[in-house]
């Protein structure tokens, strides 16, 4: 007989948490990936330890959050004839938190209905990283897991995925042309999602899976240098390139999946190359570690420091999720590098 459990996700936000940039592009893209992710990742099963589990989760409360919050900012940009209506109109934003209600059901081997909690909340959270993983590469910046709470089993699970890097990758894009960030069909996604991770298991199997779980590490940590050495792991894995190979040769495979021409790989050699110094000088020495505390109230330069570690963040996430996009775009789980040896004829 299947065991059921009832679980409930806390989550501290329904969407964009960072800005409202580009929000009459960008809003309408989420919510027809939110309402995608209704009929597609709304119910997934997992096989784990001799027994299938079903996961049920209703997403609804978060699409309506957005669409609220959609209509609101079209009355906002229509303007107030009043400080009243103005009122009126910024008490129509949805409050922010917002509970999901997850069940599972379980069959397989005879395990205790307690077992079967614990492991159905674990299988839960993988469901919800993954879930975050194919939404913010279908649509960066639109699902914001920060401070979520999953209750129901016999503890909590913290889920603190933000969407902060995602979105601000997103907006540093909006006015370039060949790392334009793009929304892509949840479907084609989900599709590419489940051929490079098709199961549960926490080590990954291939070039595309190691840069997933890189940029959900990234997800999981505050302004903080250990982002850019993430990065690198991403990136050396993406393009199967070995750790700390030469600087060229990883940028020669970035022009190469884009297809540049001269003038932006100009742009991107010179880009890369900041945030490859950063790396340097983070994993070599010359990097000014800061205290742990971070407190800009005890000193102001703390916010030279944060902003010097997230504008490189933000080329390097975004030269990443294109990449991603790309990928996917061309229909492959990951790009293959091979050398070609080729010569001059004589005579």
């Amino acid at each position: 007989m299947p065991l059921t459990s009832k679980h409930t996700f806390r989550i501290g936000s329904y969407g964009r948490s960072t800005t409202d940039e580009g929000w009459e592009k960008l809003e309408p893209e989420h919510i027809r990936v939110w309402q995608s992710a209704l009929s597609l990742l709304s119910a997934r099963t997992m096989k784990v330890q001799n027994c299938t589990v079903r996961i049920e989760a209703n997403w609804m409360p978060i699409l309506r959050k957005q669409e609220k919050h959609y209509n609101v900012m079209k009355r906002l940009q229509k303007g107030a004839a009043s400080k009243a209506e103005l009122r009126s109109i910024l008490e129509g934003f949805p409050e922010r938190s917002t509970e999901i209600e997850i069940t599972t059901e379980m069959q397989g081997d005879e395990v205790s209905e307690e077992a079967a909690k614990n492991l159905a909340t674990s299988v839960i959270e993988s469901y919800l990283y993954d879930f975050f993983a194919i939404l913010n590469v279908s649509a960066p910046g639109c699902c914001d897991f920060y401070r979520g709470q999953l209750v129901g089993g016999s503890f909590e699970r913290d889920i603190p995925l933000s969407g902060f890097y995602f979105d601000i990758a997103v907006v540093g894009t909006l006015e370039k042309e060949w790392q334009q960030i793009r929304t892509l069909p949840l479907a084609q996604t989900v599709r590419w999602y489940d051929s490079v991770r098709s199961d549960i298991r926490q080590i990954p199997q291939n070039p595309m899976e190691r840069a997933l779980f890189a940029l959900l590490h990234i997800s999981k940590i505050d302004t903080d240098p250990m982002i850019v050495i993430w990065l690198f792991y991403a990136f050396e894995s993406l393009f199967q390139t070995r750790a700390g190979e030469n600087f060229s040769s990883l940028v020669q495979r970035i022009i190469l999946l884009f297809n540049l021409d001269d003038t932006q790989a100009k742009i991107v050699r010179r880009e890369f190359r900041e945030l490859y110094n950063t790396r340097s000088a983070i994993v070599h020495g010359g990097f000014e570690i800061a205290h742990p505390m971070q407190n800009e109230v005890l000193d102001k330069a703390i916010d030279d420091h944060r902003l010097r570690i997230s504008e490189t963040a933000e080329f390097g996430l975004a030269l990443l999720l294109a990449a991603i996009q790309e990928t996917i775009a061309r229909g492959w789980r990951y790009p293959i590098f091979s050398e070609r040896l080729d010569g001059s004829k004589i005579g």
